[in-house]
């Protein structure tokens, strides 16, 4: 209804310019006077409102021609008007109807360029990404010239039929009379190129908000997506240049929004911090860096013996239920979990990521050992050393793993839980990283130099 309201307003105010021009196209209707022939306009307008409103139902392609057919229609019934009632001659039905056609043009270039900013402004604005929309298939900006270079070329129309009517009517007049009429044309031709210079500016002012509204949109859909907001879309408004625009700046969305999938996705298999480490660096090749972690391994007791007796799928949600509490104060405690071993959790501790690496994997092992919730017992072995952490495998298959002799230590160090029958078994490195990070060491258990297997020499072990 308020648009409806605001066309009508719009063609009402522009009537009494029409009145002028037909006035100014006509000295017939010049004689009758300005205020009649506007009245006639008004009312001829008024007859053919529902033919304008029909017009605007037709499809934007073909909507320019019915506007002008039904504004040349009023200029051919207030011209045939005035024949009847005053037999005018031709003249004066070709001046009026001139005047209504290059008049209904400029309205229609004015109404349709505040449609076009209109709709794609509040599209924008409601983020209705779906929905029936007029599109507009060529450049708004070609519009713009387009639109100038129109209503500038029904105002040559109007002053050329002035000129070419005192060139008509004027070859035998006094001289003085010559020049006054002159005078008279030319004043009225700089009102009516000015009038038209006006609708011209009016008309890029309107697409040059819709221009501002769009980037002021878009720049904030940017920040947004930018903020972290990746699911903002923008409605396509069409193959201009603000639908390019909107589409690329979707696109953008789409991609960011499925590298953070893609991260998400990634930090299940392994941790979050390697996952995006690895995306990082872009270009994942073979080979690592060297590191000092604090190492962490938990292993089921006795598991080839419980997988015999427990169906395959009981057996991996009791695992999954103890690898959750085992993994919660693993990451609790900022450490990173390289793997899942069947029934075996490998994880480590960053000395660049958790500064008392050997002190919080410590917490986790006591944690463990006092937890009466898992479902399976379990052994912990803790060793601290050297590792390269990096990627291995081959060209086209890689894994972001810890290698290294620690690793191997490890292992050998959680296998003898079994034969100590102890709970958490830690070696003598990861004991003296305790000591150098001033944390309280607990009271340890010495179970001597062991002969680990694979290894040349003894280590010292400790239990808790």
């Amino acid at each position: 209804m308020q648009d409806f309201l605001r066309r009508r307003l719009t063609e009402l105010l522009y009537i009494p310019f029409l009145g002028y021009f037909a006035s100014r196209a006509c000295k017939f209707c010049f004689s009758i006077g300005y205020i009649e022939v506007t009245l006639k306009i008004l009312l001829t307008w008024l007859l053919f409102c529902p033919l304008i409103l029909i017009t605007e139902r037709v499809p934007h392609r073909a909507r320019a021609i019915s506007y002008l057919v039904v504004w040349g229609l009023i200029g051919l019934t207030i011209g045939y008007a005035h024949m009847a009632q005053y037999s005018f001659p031709t003249s004066s039905l070709s001046g009026i109807f001139i005047t209504s056609l290059t008049g209904g043009l400029v309205l229609f270039l004015f109404q349709h360029a505040r449609d076009l900013r209109v709709e794609i402004v509040s599209r924008l604005h409601s983020r209705a990404v779906e929905g029936s929309f007029f599109t507009f298939p060529t450049s708004i900006i070609r519009r713009i010239v387009d639109s100038v270079i129109v209503v500038n070329s029904c105002a040559a129309i109007l002053i050329g039929y002035g000129f070419i009517g005192y060139i008509v009517d004027t070859p035998n007049a006094p001289r003085a009379f010559q020049e006054r009429a002159l005078r008279t044309l030319l004043t009225e031709n700089f009102f009516i190129y000015a009038l038209h210079s006006l609708a011209a500016v009016l008309i890029a002012i309107e697409l040059r908000r819709l221009f501002q509204v769009a980037l002021d949109t878009s720049s904030k859909s940017m920040i947004d997506i930018a903020e972290g907001d990746l699911n903002r879309r923008l409605p396509d408004v069409g193959e201009n240049e603000i639908g390019r625009l909107v589409r690329a700046l979707n696109r953008l969305a789409d991609r960011l929004l499925e590298r953070e999938n893609f991260k998400r996705i990634f930090g299940k298999y392994m941790s979050e911090k390697v996952a995006a480490t690895i995306l990082s660096r872009g270009n994942a090749g073979l080979g690592g860096e060297v590191k000092h972690v604090a190492l962490f391994m938990s292993d089921v007791k006795g598991f080839s013996e419980v997988a015999e007796k427990i169906p395959p799928a009981d057996l991996v949600q009791i695992l999954n239920h103890d690898f959750e509490k085992i993994v919660g104060h693993i990451e609790t405690e900022q450490g990173i979990i390289d793997k899942f071993i069947g029934d075996a959790c490998f994880a480590y501790f960053d000395l660049l990521s958790c500064p008392k690496s050997a002190t919080a994997a410590l917490k986790v092992a006591q944690r463990l050992s006092l937890q009466n919730d898992l479902k399976c017992e379990i052994g912990i072995g803790l060793h601290f050393g050297e590792v390269i952490a990096g990627n291995i495998g081959s060209s086209k298959r890689l894994e972001y793993t810890l290698i290294g002799d620690a690793v191997n230590t490890l292992a050998r160090v959680e296998s003898q839980t079994r034969v100590f029958k102890r709970k958490v078994i830690l070696t003598e490195q990861f004991r003296q990283q305790l000591v150098a990070e001033g944390g309280v060491v607990p009271p340890l258990e010495d179970l001597g130099l062991v002969h680990l297997k694979g290894k040349t020499r003894e280590v010292q072990l400790w239990a808790l």
